[in-house]
């Protein structure tokens, strides 16, 4: 394509409300707890959304839609390359035992559920409460 593409005022129009219902989704998304998808569903479908957006800005008002196929060859492989960073970056997130949806730390006495790699060595262990009941009831009977 030689020269400019000029954009209608309209168009800039309609991507706003796409843009400003995309939001609308995403704060649904994000507070709405009936789905019960979980930390990493909500995490996926913002970022669906946000994927949505992405594109809508880089299209009309990157105009990546009417430049060449060379500009829009660099623009996808630079989305590409976004998608493999953010692949490695979840893959390393998720499997972190610290801080894994996916993975459940074992329960502790007291009932508490904590981290198996934070758990108290055997020799600070706390001894459990005695039970004094028994030696005051004893003690008030020889008084």
């Amino acid at each position: 394509m030689s020269g400019h593409h000029i954009v209608m005022p309209n168009t800039y129009r309609q991507v706003l409300i796409v843009l400003m219902v995309l939001m609308a989704a995403t704060i649904i998304a994000a507070k709405w707890e009936p789905m019960n998808i979980g930390i990493t569903g909500n995490l996926l479908i913002a970022l669906a959304i946000a994927g949505c957006k992405m594109t809508c800005i880089m299209l009309i008002f990157m105009h990546v839609k009417y430049s060449s196929k060379l500009v829009q060859v660099f623009a996808f492989c630079g989305l590409f390359w976004f998608a493999i960073m953010m692949v490695f970056t979840f893959n390393d997130y998720l499997t972190r035992s610290w801080n894994s949806p996916f993975i459940t730390p074992a329960p502790v006495a007291g009932g508490h559920a904590a981290p198996a790699d934070h758990a108290a060595p055997a020799s600070h262990a706390t001894p459990a409460p005695a039970d004094h009941s028994a030696a005051t009831a004893e003690a008030a009977q020889h008084s």
